[in-house]
Parts: structure tokens; sequence; C-alpha cells
């Protein structure tokens, strides 16, 4: 089963090009609660629909590779289509 984790260097790239300096400010822009970025920047959990929506909705679709690694069960980086890579 594939799941989709938070590539954290590349959100900080993206944080920095927007001149996003704080959780608070990042969570405000993307319409979450700040305790929701501290939880999935500290890998606590893992970041959920509303979380990558915001995200993509702040930063554009193509953020996405940037931003978030899918993966499969056994942390094995997959491709877009399923298949491993």
């Amino acid at each position: 089963m594939a799941v989709v984790k938070l590539d954290r260097a590349g959100l900080e790239r993206l944080r920095r090009y927007a001149d996003i300096t704080t959780d608070g400010e990042l969570a405000a822009r993307i319409g979450v609660d700040p305790a929701t970025v501290s939880r999935i920047l500290s890998g606590k959990c893992a970041p959920g629909t509303k979380f990558i929506a915001g995200v993509l909705t702040e930063f554009g679709s193509d953020a996405f590779g940037e931003v978030f690694v899918v993966v499969d069960s056994g942390d094995e980086r997959v491709s877009a289509t399923g298949s491993g890579g």
C-alpha cells in the first residue's frame, strides 16, 4: 500500500521562497491548525488530505513532487503510476 510522506527539505525550500518564517504562518496560509503542522513536521503523523490540499493551493500543484514522497509500505519510493522506482 502506498502512503504519502512529507519531504521536509522540499517544504523548507518552498517556505524560504515564499518568505514563510514560522510554522504558525505556514499553518495559517495552508488552512490547518498550527498543532497539525507541528505533528507533521516532527514526523508524529503523516500529512492528511487537508494539509496536502493546503500546500498545493498555496504553492501550486507542481509543488507536490517537491514536498511529498509516495512510498510503499516497505518504505520504498514508488512512481506516480504506483510501480517501484
